[in-house]
């Protein structure tokens, strides 16, 4: 989780905790104690929001930044053997799967919250 986290804010930094949740897919409650850990590792950091003060922000550290390229180059080598022997078509098709199957997840979880 700590890499989807980490992912997520490479691509967007300065993001309020709800816009983390739907990006990673993670509920606020796990959301809320992976940043407390990943903050005592020094990888991100929470900030007010200039906009509304009652709001925060999560943003990298530095270290954090320093790991983006090893994770990318990790995630690259992960990628490539995971699809290993598909065609690109095969890729597609899987990949839609999947996303069904997240949309599914995040029905019921939006239905049990009602």
């Amino acid at each position: 989780p700590q890499g989807r986290i980490l992912y997520v804010l490479w691509n967007h930094d300065f993001i309020s905790i709800q816009e983390l949740a739907k990006g990673t897919g993670l509920a606020n409650t796990t959301l809320t104690s992976m940043l407390d850990r990943m903050e005592q590792k020094q990888l991100i950091r929470r900030t007010t929001d200039i906009n509304d003060r009652r709001k925060y922000l999560i943003a990298l550290t530095p270290k954090a930044r320093s790991l983006e390229k090893k994770y990318r180059t990790v995630t690259d080598q992960m990628t490539e053997l995971t699809y290993q022997g598909f065609t690109v078509n095969e890729i597609t098709q899987l990949e839609e799967y999947l996303e069904r199957v997240l949309d599914n997840v995040r029905n019921a979880e939006m239905s049990q919250k009602k």
